[in-house]
């Protein structure tokens, strides 16, 4: 996982609840820290592997943690909520959503396991077994989960070879017509609902609502789209392009606002925030979208005079890691 160094693997995404990971030989330790201290901490078995795989939870709440990659595989979901929850199987994706969290592996089923957790007890809430996902090539994501719980996606090959989203039952895997035409090769997708979200085809970007799909109007700041952003419970729809990013309204399809540059785009908590590591030097702009319309928060503040390894980014700030030691760099 890129935001992990030196047995450490620490996640700012949230503004108020770090989340950190910190692999010794004894035990693998996760924990909760908040302006008021520690909030939660658990023991977990130490990890089995020269590798690290951690997702953590973009809310702050919770994370999954590999802690072996042979003999099958294992992993533990851990949140202050609940005791963690062994899971076995060698993990291949994990996505978060408002109360849910997918969980995809392999080597414990006849192709890709996929089974969703109620993140406030654990419990499982649906177990299927996924065997169209082509192994090659490829894509920004393996699995998603919609953002109302209701069902998991991914891409699948048709029958002339290109990539089309395919749409389960979170419950039982149980596949779900596609409700509208997609107009072109999917490059990405975010979908709400088994009828809404946000498409990035052919280098257009298009809302869909309702099973409705709209075309983005061409913004030449941000050319050729070819990643769509999760909104990660912000409410913030962003996408990003060959020359730059912007955020559309989901409803009509507008451009609330659009920027040139490249780099890591961070969505969450009432704003967005670029990482712009194209030069020697390493910048960032922040603007937050609590109001009627987005706000700079800092125009461009340089974080550092090298390049360093960025662990985490929010509105406020990001977190690097230089010489041994993470440094916070605040946006403002």
């Amino acid at each position: 996982m890129p935001r992990s160094a030196s047995g450490v693997a620490m996640s700012c995404d949230h503004p108020f609840k770090t989340i950190a990971v910190v692999r010794a030989k004894s035990a693998t330790t996760v924990f909760q820290s908040t302006p008021k201290g520690i909030a939660w901490q658990v023991n977990l078995p130490p990890v089995q592997s020269d590798f690290d795989q951690y997702w953590i939870a973009p809310d702050g709440d919770g994370a999954v943690v590999a802690v072996s990659m042979s003999d099958g595989g294992k992993a533990y979901l851990v949140s202050r909520n609940h005791k963690p929850v062994e899971v076995a199987g060698v993990l291949s994706e994990v996505d978060f959503q408002p109360g849910l969290v997918l969980v995809a592996t392999e080597g414990d089923a006849p192709g890709i396991r996929v089974r969703v957790f109620n993140r406030t007890d654990g419990a499982v809430v649906g177990d299927s077994v996924v065997k169209d996902v082509p192994g090659d090539g490829f894509r920004r994501f393996l699995f998603r989960l919609t953002e109302d719980g209701r069902a998991y996606y991914y891409l699948a090959l048709n029958e002339t070879g290109g990539e089309v989203p395919v749409v389960r039952n979170v419950a039982d895997g149980k596949r779900y017509p596609l409700g509208f035409v997609v107009p072109g090769q999917v490059e990405d997708l975010v979908l709400q609902s088994l009828d809404s979200g946000v498409l990035a085809v052919s280098g257009n970007a298009y809302v869909v609502k309702n099973n409705r799909v709209s075309k983005v109007p061409a913004n030449s700041a941000v050319g050729w789209i070819d990643q769509v952003m999760e909104p990660n419970g912000s409410g913030i729809h962003a996408v990003k392009g060959q020359r730059g990013w912007g955020v559309l309204n989901p409803e009509t399809g507008a451009w609330l606002m659009s920027a040139p540059g490249g780099g890591h785009l961070y969505v969450g908590e009432a704003g967005v925030a670029m990482i712009d590591n194209s030069s020697r030097s390493v910048g960032m702009t922040s603007y937050q979208f609590s109001g009627m319309k987005p706000a700079k928060i800092w125009p461009h503040r340089q974080i550092s005079g090298a390049a360093p390894e960025i662990a985490c980014v929010n509105v406020f700030g990001a977190m690097t890691y230089e010489n041994g030691k993470f440094i916070w760099n605040r946006s403002f």
